[in-house]
């Protein structure tokens, strides 16, 4: 877990700095929105729907299945084959549909964005084809254990994408000659990604034995109940992001481009320590369900539910809080400039309150799903998505680009409610024990949101003094955000959590 959990905060840093200087080379001009309208259909497919569906989906059966035999060849026929021949089709599906589809995505945004997402879209297409084998490569090397070749995989695409963006920056390329390079850049950075990982898991393949196509036709069943309401929930977050940027794309130029800053900047905590606590968790809990351990499943449960919620309210009120002085500070060069940081924030103050209840419902489902119960779960997020897209429409008329926020906010906090409901009916009690936990972890967050009341009251004072005396500020809150913190959990008995990460490795041994 600790390792995991180090490579994700490596990984953080990196998506960070990628998207700095993404932002700063591109700001929220019209190129910005077309990149990230061209990039959204095939990273959504590619990536979100069938590549999350595969790296999650897969990971219980062939931890069911490892003991018994060598994976390799019967992965080869039973889903590399049949993933890459669907990933082919579905490219060409896009490929032929690429028009309506971007009509439908940048209704609003303006012909001058139209024209150049088509004209970026088709090199972004091989996305399709590669994130869901990256995927794949990554759920076979999550069940042999293997957590650190899977985790580096993005920290290496990401790296190469920031190297890509320098190399333009470095070129003096302006955005509207620059954007097709970068274009380029990106599924050339996915397939170097793909090698390096398929090359890792052939330096050390596991011990073969053969069971031939009976393992391989246990392989498909075992998996198939569990990818299609995986399935299910990926589509309905795609279409609640397609939905965001149907609204942004109706609020002016730039929104498209400040929206996806502001989502990734939100984003952060995911990546750097739940994505880590939901991959170290689901192989342990299919050992534990499979032994019919409920005891372990629930207490496992618990550990990890505070520990989310520990690690998630903090960085949600930081970034609400702080979020234009942390905009400001970070990606105000370039291209981009105080407007762009005005919009960007504003979309990740409300954006940043949904980081708890994304967290819980990620979480959730993993439990859930190595119970095989995640067809409810599936159509919740359907519900959400629904309820988020039509909060969307009417908070833009009330607040503009910054309604998009806390649509999405209110939204996941719906979806968190209805899981935490559904694991209880599924006889693993979280309710209570969130119940006994949930006013010692509000009262420890406290002082942490008194010290960032203020500081942010600071700011409007701190704003105009330049870039040292800014810094200056960053350094104090962050030092005294830390100690409010730390003495807050402490008050209430809660440190012991945030101190034992490697905690969940006992769970491992154990399980």
């Amino acid at each position: 877990m600790l390792t995991v959990t180090i490579i994700n905060l490596v990984l953080a840093i990196v998506v960070l700095f990628k998207d700095l200087r993404l932002a700063a080379f591109l700001g929220t001009s019209f190129q910005a929105d077309a990149f990230f309208l061209a990039f959204f259909i095939p990273d959504a497919i590619g990536n979100n729907v069938l590549g999350m569906c595969l790296s999650t989906a897969c990971v219980p059966a062939l931890v069911r299945l490892r003991e018994a035999t060598n994976l390799l060849q019967q992965v080869m026929r039973a889903y590399v084959l049949p993933v890459a021949g669907l990933c082919l089709l579905v490219t060409g599906g896009l490929w032929l549909l690429h028009r309506p589809l971007l009509a439908v995505l940048a209704a609003g945004a303006g012909s001058h964005v139209w024209q150049l997402t088509q004209s970026l879209f088709p090199l972004m297409l091989l996305l399709v084809v590669i994130q869901p084998l990256t995927a794949l490569a990554s759920s076979y090397l999550q069940a042999h254990n293997r957590f650190s070749l899977a985790t580096l995989a993005p920290v290496i695409l990401n790296t190469l994408w920031l190297l890509s963006i320098i190399v333009l920056a470095r070129m003096d390329l302006a955005p509207r000659a620059g954007v097709h390079s970068l274009a380029i850049a990106v599924p050339v950075a996915a397939l170097l990604t793909l090698i390096v990982v398929v090359v890792g898991i052939f330096r050390q393949p596991p011990t073969r034995t053969d069971q031939g196509w009976e393992i391989e036709s246990n392989l498909r069943e075992s998996s198939r109940k569990d990818l299609v309401p995986m399935l299910l929930v990926a589509l309905s977050t795609q279409f609640t992001l397609m939905g965001e940027r149907f609204w942004a794309g109706k609020q002016g130029e730039g929104v498209v481009a400040a929206l996806s800053y502001a989502y990734r900047l939100a984003q952060f905590p995911l990546w750097t320590f739940i994505a880590a606590l939901a991959m170290v968790v689901l192989p342990t809990l299919t050992r534990a369900v499979a032994k019919g351990s409920t005891t372990r499943v629930t207490q496992l449960a618990a550990d990890s539910m505070t520990l989310t919620l520990l690690l998630t309210i903090p960085t949600g009120m930081s970034l609400s809080l702080l979020a234009k002085p942390i905009v400001t500070l970070l990606m105000c060069s370039g291209s981009f400039d105080a407007s762009s940081a005005t919009i960007t924030s504003s979309i990740l103050q409300g954006y940043a309150l949904a980081l708890p209840s994304l967290a819980v419902v990620l979480l959730g489902h993993r439990f859930l799903l190595v119970r095989g119960l995640m067809n409810l779960p599936a159509w919740s997020c359907v519900f959400s998505s629904i309820v988020t897209i039509a909060l969307d429409g009417m908070l833009v008329r009330w607040f503009g680009p910054a309604g998009l926020g806390y649509g999405a906010t209110i939204g996941a906090l719906l979806n968190a409610i209805i899981t935490v409901l559904l694991l209880h009916l599924a006889g693993i009690e979280i309710v209570a024990h969130l119940k006994s936990q949930l006013l010692r972890i509000v009262a420890a967050h406290l002082p942490l949101a008194g010290v960032l009341a203020l500081s942010a009251r600071a700011w409007v004072l701190v704003a105009e003094q330049g870039v040292l005396v800014w810094w200056m500020f960053a350094f104090g809150t962050a030092l005294a955000a830390l100690v409010a913190w730390l003495a807050g959990l402490n008050s209430c008995s809660l440190l012991w959590p945030i101190t034992s990460l490697v905690r969940l490795d006992r769970h491992n041994r154990v399980a």
